[in-house]
């Protein structure tokens, strides 16, 4: 009796320092594939409110009132984008375990064309008619009405936003977190070097204008990466995330 209730512990413990490890081991494994799309977020939220302070504190609230009511009439695509993103990671993992980088690019193609799909009628509609639009979200008396080129030119920003973010889910879905995180900071760091001055001098149009920017920054660095990944010297070498799950228990097993 003594001797099973030892044994039945030391089973019990056993067990658990193995559970143990393997919640740290997850924990750590999580945390290296994670941390670069958690800073790449951080960065993209300080960039995404620094625009309506900056007008705010040189324009007043009715500067920011008008950016917002604008950037209102976009926010349809976020929706879109989020499920499109959290689409493509996995696609793209699970294609390029299977068949190779080649059939994960048409896994995220297929998912942001779908994606596209959904956002280029009403892209359309508001570039085509834009004071319609005003008038349908905020009535024929609305102050908004005359701001009809900055709506077209705000959903050229969203359209630019949209490619950079699928580009990037295709990285991420490959494993390649840290090379969309790059993509941000050059983001950020030409958002603070144009958009942000431009909105301080010239005011909505400015932040605007400047905003168009960044977003082909960031799109131009994670095509940039997506090209590299892409060509046949690397095609060959690419592991995507499933791949580095799937082969990392065969290794801890075989020891």
């Amino acid at each position: 009796e003594p001797l099973g209730s030892v044994l039945g512990q030391s089973s019990v413990l056993g067990e658990s320092s193995v559970l143990g490890q393997s919640f740290t081991s997850q924990a750590f494994e999580h945390w290296s594939l994670g941390r670069w799309v958690l800073l790449t977020n951080l960065i993209g939220l300080i960039t995404v409110y620094a625009t309506p302070w900056i007008l705010m504190y040189f324009h007043g609230a009715g500067e920011v009132a008008t950016y917002q009511a604008l950037a209102n009439l976009l926010g349809v695509s976020n929706p879109v984008l989020t499920s499109m993103s959290g689409l493509i990671v996995p696609a793209v993992a699970i294609a390029s375990a299977a068949r190779g980088i080649h059939a994960a690019r048409r896994a995220a193609f297929g998912y942001a064309a779908q994606g596209a799909g959904l956002l280029l009628p009403y892209f359309a509609a508001l570039a085509l008619l834009p004071q319609l639009a005003l008038r349908m979200f905020y009535g024929a008396k609305s102050p908004y009405l005359s701001y009809t080129t900055p709506l077209r030119l705000m959903v050229a920003v969203y359209t630019v936003f949209y490619l950079s973010q699928m580009a990037a889910a295709f990285l991420n879905g490959l494993g390649h977190s840290r090379w969309t995180f790059f993509a941000q900071v050059g983001a950020a760091i030409s958002n603070a070097a144009i958009c942000l001055p431009l909105a301080a001098v010239v005011g909505l149009y400015g932040a605007i204008w400047g905003g168009i920017v960044p977003m082909l920054v960031q799109l131009l660095i994670v095509l940039y990466f997506a090209h590299r990944l892409l060509s046949p010297g690397n095609s060959q070498n690419a592991k995507s995330v499933l791949e580095i799950g799937l082969l990392q228990p065969v290794a801890e097993g075989a020891r």
